[in-house]
């Protein structure tokens, strides 16, 4: 309220928008994630699975299983699992700070499979195509068959806060016709 002339009058601020997003700022990224994942299993039938960063690896902390006969087996919840060439993974050391890549890089990068961004100039070159185009694909860099997709998941203040993926077999799909 600021006094003055004619009564009270009200300038804006932004204490109701505090207010109001403390809801928002106190929810975990498990609990902001898990109907939206939910909903894209449904739609998918594929594994998919929620991670976060926990050290120099990805921690996942949901996943739901795929509906298929013959399915992918990665990322199970409570696993570590390797940055650099998983899809989640991918995405959470593109959006870390230098430092982290830079760990990755000196503690070297283990090529899992041949396809596997296991160098300097290819990993770098990897996560500036991550963070350019949004998204990032693990197309059978972590385990020969499997294809996985990653995305980013954004807290309230835009930051990455974890990251969501779903992984399909090469005897269901190609890269082309996903």
């Amino acid at each position: 309220i600021v006094e003055g002339g004619e009564g009270p009058k009200y300038e804006p601020s932004l204490l109701s928008f505090h207010y109001a997003s403390l809801p928002v700022a106190r929810m975990s990224v498990t609990r902001a994630a898990q109907e939206p994942l939910r909903a894209l299993w449904t739609e998918l039938n594929e594994c998919v699975y929620l991670g976060v960063l926990h050290e120099n690896r990805i921690l996942y902390l949901i996943h739901h299983e795929g509906g298929r006969e013959i399915r992918a087996g990665g990322g199970r919840m409570g696993g570590r699992y390797f940055l650099h060439a998983d899809g989640a993974g991918k995405v959470l050391a593109a959006h870390a700070d230098d430092a982290l890549r830079e760990r990755l890089l000196a503690e070297g990068l283990e090529r899992l499979t041949e396809r596997t961004h296991a160098d300097r100039k290819g990993f770098l070159a990897e996560m500036a195509r991550v963070r350019r185009q949004g998204f990032a694909i693990d197309n059978e860099e972590y385990i020969k068959g499997v294809i996985c997709f990653g995305a980013p998941v954004f807290n309230f203040a835009g930051h990455v806060a974890g990251a969501i993926c779903c992984s399909v077999l090469t005897i269901h799909y190609t890269l082309k016709e996903l």
